[in-house]
């Protein structure tokens, strides 16, 4: 096993000891499973299959914005956050994903990652880019109110690392 093996499955373990995470998992950008741990099979390949999809989506979206200039076009509600099965008026919607903003890129400062939540169907999954950009650290949380608490051992942890 080689050492980035062995620290993605620390970092997993570690994820999964914090009290409502259900399932952890560290993937490449592309998608590739680093290392992953939970009780249900099921969850992990949502999981994965979520992730992929997200990292694809944002490498399309990233191609279409100039990031060097800082200037990305805003729909007026930056940081908000998406209400769990809700549309941007925070209405129930058709059970389609919902995202929680980051905050506007000037106010996260120059290269600083940041944590995502998608609330898509059952469990809330947050996703932590990991230092080098190759890699990112995903959680499935039981419930809306775990959120919280898994995000921030998920910074303290991803920090650990030197992201």
């Amino acid at each position: 096993m080689t050492a980035g093996a062995e620290e993605a499955l620390r970092l997993v373990e570690d994820a999964r000891s914090v009290r409502g995470v259900m399932a952890a998992a560290v993937l490449s950008v592309d998608g590739e499973v680093v290392a992953a741990a939970g009780e249900d099979a099921s969850l992990l390949e949502h999981m994965q299959r979520t992730a992929t999809s997200a990292l694809a989506a944002a490498e399309a979206f990233a191609a279409l914005l100039d990031v060097g200039s800082g200037e990305a076009a805003t729909s007026g509600n930056e940081g908000a956050e998406a209400v769990p099965g809700g549309d941007e008026g925070g209405a129930a919607g058709d059970g389609a994903a919902d995202v929680a903003e980051a905050p506007p890129r000037e106010a996260q400062g120059a290269g600083e990652t940041h944590l995502t939540v998608i609330y898509q169907g059952g469990h809330p999954l947050l996703f932590e880019p990991l230092s080098g950009g190759e890699r990112v650290v995903v959680v499935a949380v039981e419930t809306h109110a775990d959120i919280g608490r898994a995000r921030f051992q998920l910074r303290r942890l991803a920090a650990s690392l030197g992201a």
